[in-house]
């Protein structure tokens, strides 16, 4: 079976976008499946189509659905999904519609859904691994470490 990964990030990018869909990927490999990465609509029907951002990835949801209406469609909302309400965008809200099951990042994500998509939609935490071993932070200092795609869109300060 091959699974399709849209993305907006192109190869070789370091945004969210194309991590998640590098990590996915590997994933899905594990998994045993034969998996096609694209920043365009796939050329040819894949078992599954598995796109990230709503709004970028809209032109592939459409195509699959209008020329292969059997094929399952997952949509991930990625971060700009929701940081920029989702909301706000009809073309986004029309591919959140499209898709037979919505993936979210963290749970608020679900907030700027409607909740006719909340029975679809499922929350994956990425990010999770196993606890860090306790350590004694150091007394006469302030450590911090920022990591992530920092930009006004997201408002990280």
């Amino acid at each position: 079976m091959t699974l399709c990964i849209v993305t907006p990030a192109p190869p070789g990018s370091q945004t969210g976008n194309r991590v998640t869909a590098c990590r996915w990927e590997s994933i899905f490999r594990a998994l045993g499946f034969a998996v096609e990465m694209r920043t365009r609509p796939p050329e040819n029907p894949p078992a599954v189509l598995v796109a990230l951002h709503a709004i970028k990835s809209a032109e592939a949801v459409e195509q699959v659905r209008r020329r292969w209406p059997e094929v399952p469609v997952v949509l991930a909302l990625t971060g700009t999904d929701v940081y920029h309400p989702l909301r706000e965008s009809a073309r986004g809200m029309a591919t959140a519609r499209q898709a037979d099951r919505l993936v979210v990042l963290q749970p608020l994500a679900l907030q700027e859904l409607p909740a006719e998509l909340h029975p679809r939609t499922r929350v994956i935490y990425q990010s999770v691994g196993p606890p860090l071993p306790p350590h004694r932070p150091p007394e006469n200092e302030f450590r911090i470490c920022v990591l992530g795609h920092l930009r006004d869109l997201k408002d990280p300060f």
